[in-house]
């Protein structure tokens, strides 16, 4: 499941309104989608749930629920235009000093 909030076109990326931005999922929306059995949350903003305790909570229940949370995405209008079903490819990166797992994620159309 991919979400475009708008947020990495409407903040600059790593900005404190970028990183403050309201646009967050609610816990019953995680759960939610957890019911679901989904694969994979895929967001243009920096995190389902605010910065810090939150923010590792719900990566962590997604996570121990098989749920791979990709942040930070962009281009997602772009992808959205083509108004089309597409495959989303994950290439995790082995790079030293982030919190999370840098990757490169590639859109099939």
């Amino acid at each position: 499941m991919i979400v475009r909030t708008g947020s990495i076109e409407k903040f600059e990326y790593g900005s404190d309104e970028y990183v403050k931005d309201v646009r967050r999922f609610s816990w019953d929306l995680i759960r939610a989608l957890v019911d679901k059995k989904i694969s994979i949350i895929g967001v243009d903003c920096s995190g389902l749930r605010p910065t810090g305790k939150e923010h590792h909570e719900a990566d962590q229940f997604c996570a121990d629920h098989g749920i791979f949370v990709v942040e930070n995405l962009v281009n997602l209008a772009e992808l959205q235009k083509q108004n089309q079903s597409f495959i989303v490819n994950t290439y995790p990166m082995n790079l030293e000093g982030y919190t999370g797992i840098p990757s490169r994620v590639i859109a099939e159309i």
